[in-house]
């Protein structure tokens, strides 16, 4: 396509909707993800199936990506630094 045609393919007001939507919805998205991170951090959120828990140190995850690399700073401490067991109730003696 020559640069001559641009202007008569270029149809602006379709393309300023088309941007302007896509970052409304693109903020609105940012937004539920702040609330939802400030939701995890304060403890108001019950976790649901599309997130994951780490089963080391309990925190909320909300991309499988964001898993993987957080299970990676747990290789090779497991032994070191075990998962808190609070006491139990029985003696152990």
């Amino acid at each position: 396509m020559y640069e001559s045609d641009w202007e008569d393919v270029l149809d602006r007001s379709k393309w300023r909707a088309v941007v302007r939507t896509s970052c409304d919805v693109w903020e609105e998205k940012m937004l539920q993800q702040l609330e939802l991170k400030r939701a995890c951090r304060k403890g108001k959120i019950v976790i649901s199936g599309e997130y994951r828990m780490c089963t080391v140190c309990d925190r909320v995850l909300l991309s499988k990506a964001g898993y993987v690399n957080h299970m990676k700073t747990h290789e090779g401490r497991n032994s070191r630094h075990p998962k808190y067991q609070p006491p139990s109730a029985t003696c152990g003696i």
